[in-house]
């Protein structure tokens, strides 16, 4: 019933959008070998696809190894944008007495601390070579996002919270509260654990997130050619933008690897680019449901779950809204039962909307007996049934015409308000 539903919507994204989604390769751009089937292969790809984080071996990532203060300093640096102004400053003496003008890091140590992100360890000190821990780590983090460190949540105290140093407390808070980091098992957080060069990916990645500065193209992928590479993306309040991926761009979907011919129409995708405005990589999700009913009010929806649980979305001001096929205000779709929704996978919003007024199934045994009329088998009664002016005619997910349309057909079919053939969809 999804896939149908979907499809459905797919008829009126077709009245305005070339949407071709087959024929495609799956292979993907860069990817370092040994993140396949990791945790953090999602937000490492997306970190290495705009040169923010690179192997420490050609196609080796070591995403379990210990992550270095020198090593988080080109991370975070790298990853605000002040990579030049680092490499100005590489090979000019330091003022930190263990980071010599020579060390590869050292332009991006000095930056760091230019920015007002670290002060050292002491004494004058940085101490590149050394890990970074977690309770560093949350302070690293709630500086460079900019979070004060005193608007915790009221979240209950990690487990360990006593042995959280009094100078990390407040940041380790304000880091669990704006999803930067998480604890650990047992309700523990660990401030002195050394960090992963993986986990401080992941938060690096979370912070850029929190920034607005990990992606510059989101919303409802409505359109892909693949000849073009271009890709069409509805934003929230209803703009669409083209852009053209790279021949060599990376993909995600649902947080693994994938290639550009898994990509899906409504998916939900967020775009990278690089200088020239090319889509270096693309990261797609679906959260979607079939809800039994939705009232509408005030720019909110109210949904019934498969579940019988009710709960209740804002909806996107440009979220895309059809009733048998063709565009329409969310109004129209109060009061509907089986209607298809995708979410907004980071704010649970409403994005998509899409129901069938009146649905029934059937089978064609004549497409045209008169000028207007249909006759269609429904449930052993052979029926006429007249055309609407402009029907929506899909035939496996392709729009269509009625001369497409072959006796013997199995039909879904949808009606207008004055019961005339809106919208059918035959998959054959």
């Amino acid at each position: 019933m999804m896939d149908r539903m979907r499809r459905g919507l797919l008829g009126f994204l077709l009245l305005a959008v070339t949407a071709a989604l087959v024929g495609l390769p799956s292979p993907a751009g860069a990817f370092l070998s040994d993140m396949a089937g990791h945790w953090a292969a999602g937000m490492v790809s997306a970190l290495e696809a705009r040169g923010i984080v690179a192997g420490v071996a050609p196609d080796v990532f070591a995403p379990d190894q210990p992550l270095t203060r020198a090593q988080w300093a080109k991370l975070v640096v790298a990853g605000l944008g002040y990579g030049d102004a680092a490499a100005a400053l590489s090979g000019q003496p330091s003022r930190f007495v263990d980071v010599p003008a020579w060390h590869w890091a050292a332009g991006y140590i000095e930056v760091l601390a230019e920015l007002g992100l670290t002060a050292g360890v002491g004494n004058g000190a940085f101490d590149p070579e050394g890990p970074v821990t977690r309770a560093q780590l949350a302070v690293f983090a709630v500086r460079a996002a900019g979070i004060d460190p005193g608007g915790g949540s009221g979240a209950a105290p990690y487990a360990d919270e006593a042995e959280i140093p009094a100078w990390a407390r407040e940041a380790v808070a304000a880091a669990r509260a704006h999803g930067l980091m998480e604890g650990m098992p047992g309700g523990r957080f660990e401030p002195g654990r050394p960090v992963t060069r993986a986990e401080g990916a992941a938060v690096l990645y979370r912070l850029l997130a929190h920034k607005g500065l990990l992606y510059q193209v989101s919303g409802t992928l409505v359109a892909f050619d693949p000849n073009t590479r271009r890709a069409t993306v509805r934003d929230a309040a209803g703009e669409a933008r083209t852009v053209r991926m790279d021949r060599d761009a990376t993909y995600l979907r649902q947080g693994s690897l994938s290639g550009p011919g898994e990509l899906r129409v409504l998916d939900q995708v967020w775009i990278a680019l690089d200088d020239s405005g090319d889509g270096l990589f693309l990261e797609a999700w679906q959260d979607d449901a079939v809800v039994e009913r939705v009232a509408v009010e005030l720019g909110r929806a109210l949904l019934l779950l498969p579940d019988h649980r009710w709960v209740e979305r804002p909806i996107q001001p440009g979220a895309l809204i059809s009733v048998n096929g063709r565009e329409a205000p969310a109004a129209a779709v109060d009061g509907l039962t089986s209607v298809y929704v995708a979410f907004d996978h980071a704010t649970g919003e409403i994005r998509v909307m899409a129901a069938l007024r009146h649905p029934v199934s059937g089978v064609l045994v004549d497409p045209w007996v008169d000028d207007d009329l249909a006759a269609v088998d429904l449930g052993g009664r052979v029926t006429e049934l007249t055309w609407a002016e402009e029907p929506v005619i899909l035939i496996d997910g392709r729009r269509a015409e009625v001369y497409e349309l072959r006796a013997g057909d199995p039909l879904l079919l949808a009606f207008d308000e004055d019961g005339r053939i809106a919208y059918v969809e035959v998959n054959r």
